[in-house]
């Protein structure tokens, strides 16, 4: 079974991630090199090793000494970067579903098939949660066709 942000993905043409944001890949390989030497040092050959101490010294700012082996806080610190970087004005996935829900009815004053739209995205993620999750505690109350409030 596909994850189901995977189906949503595919039937509206939107990026998980969003929109207005880019992964920064200097980041990225910066991360991947720490990640390397801090788990993977004793398996690398010397010329790999010898390459990827080069690049997170310099990607550190370091300017002396770029042979020497970063520390493990050095490398922890890489480790944590987030590589996600804003590039224009930000989007969430789930506010381009929503808006590709109801951008068409709205436009023609068709607030039932808005509704009706809503309802069904809502109704397929609560039956895919009980596909996927298969929960063994749920309230009597909980209906997972029941429509959302009008309130």
């Amino acid at each position: 079974m596909r994850y189901k942000k995977e189906q949503i993905v595919d039937k509206y043409q939107i990026p998980v991630h969003g929109t207005g944001i880019t992964r920064d890949v200097n980041v990225v390989r910066a991360t991947r090199n720490a990640n390397a030497l801090k788990n993977f040092s004793d398996r690398l050959p010397e010329t790999r090793f010898k390459e990827l101490v080069l690049q997170v010294n310099e990607f550190l700012g370091k300017t002396e000494n770029l042979d020497v082996t970063p520390t493990d806080e050095e490398l922890d610190e890489i480790m944590r970067r987030n590589d996600l970087v804003g590039v224009e004005e930000f989007e969430s996935h789930g506010e381009q579903v929503v808006s590709k829900l109801i951008q068409e009815p709205l436009a023609n004053d068709d607030f039932e098939q808005v509704e009706e739209n809503l309802n069904e995205f809502c109704i397929s993620w609560r039956e895919h949660f009980l596909e996927t999750m298969k929960p063994k505690f749920m309230s009597e109350h909980w209906d997972p066709r029941r429509k959302l409030d009008r309130r």
